[in-house]
């Protein structure tokens, strides 16, 4: 009589199926509980350790099986690493994905406009390697030549030994990085400049060698550039160069 006081809307059950219903349920939720638990130490951590990356700046970060769902900067602030893009196809952390292995890899500075250091490790579906990839959690970091590092420190050095002024500055091979000009002589070259309207280190990049033009200017008169390519020091890429320009 039961089945006939049931509404139309009802769906009876028998209790093996509601069972292994509730069992699925329970099962889903514990899953979602660890993933969720993992990304949430992370998170959590994010904030304390960042700032110890100092001015060269930093980015941690989660995802899902598609895009970022946590971010968190330091000093950067990069377009396409931010929450919901979605993630490069075929890059570093869907490789991650995929392969269900940690990775530790430079990402070109074509993808990005910088180049970085990419870490990333996957989060298994409730927390066993065993188990279907839902994310990957990781940390992005700038990746600079020594040179450009240090670049702050000794280029006020080397303007102040050139008695009538200098112009120093280094580049990736898109762009120029850093600059700094003296008192006495300045140039017009400015960071953000593509290596392409700066002769000197273009031809560097080209030659792969130290390369030196001195002409006369109207503005300026005569002057000497020099530009010295850079090498990575794990690789041995070129991937940027050093400039100083004299009268």
């Amino acid at each position: 009589m039961a089945l006939a006081m049931k509404p139309a809307s009802a769906l009876l059950m028998d209790s093996h199926m509601a069972n292994m219903m509730m069992t699925f349920v329970e099962g889903h939720e514990r899953i979602l509980k660890k993933a969720r638990s993992k990304k949430e130490a992370f998170r959590t951590s994010a904030p304390f350790l960042t700032p110890t990356y100092g001015k060269d700046g930093v980015i941690y970060f989660t995802t899902n099986t598609e895009r970022y769902d946590f971010v968190e900067n330091h000093n950067m602030d990069i377009a396409g690493i931010r929450m919901g893009e979605p993630l490069v196809k075929n890059g570093v952390v869907q490789r991650c994905i995929q392969t269900r292995q940690a990775i530790s890899e430079t990402v070109n500075e074509k993808i990005y406009g910088i180049s970085l250091n990419l870490w990333a490790a996957p989060i298994f579906e409730d927390d066993d390697e065993h188990n279907a990839v839902v994310g990957t959690y990781g940390v992005f970091a700038p990746r600079r030549h020594p040179v450009v590092k240090a670049f702050d420190i000794f280029a006020p050095i080397i303007i102040d030994s050139q008695p009538e002024g200098a112009w120093v500055g280094a580049s990736d091979t898109e762009k120029v990085l850093c600059r700094m000009g003296s008192e006495k002589f300045d140039t017009n070259v400015v960071v953000g400049l593509p290596i392409s309207e700066v002769k000197t280190a273009m031809q560097t990049i080209q030659a792969r060698k130290r390369v030196q033009v001195d002409i006369n200017t109207r503005k300026l008169g005569n002057i000497r550039m020099i530009s010295i390519p850079l090498f990575d020091e794990e690789s041995g890429e070129l991937v940027g160069t050093f400039g100083i320009t004299t009268p």
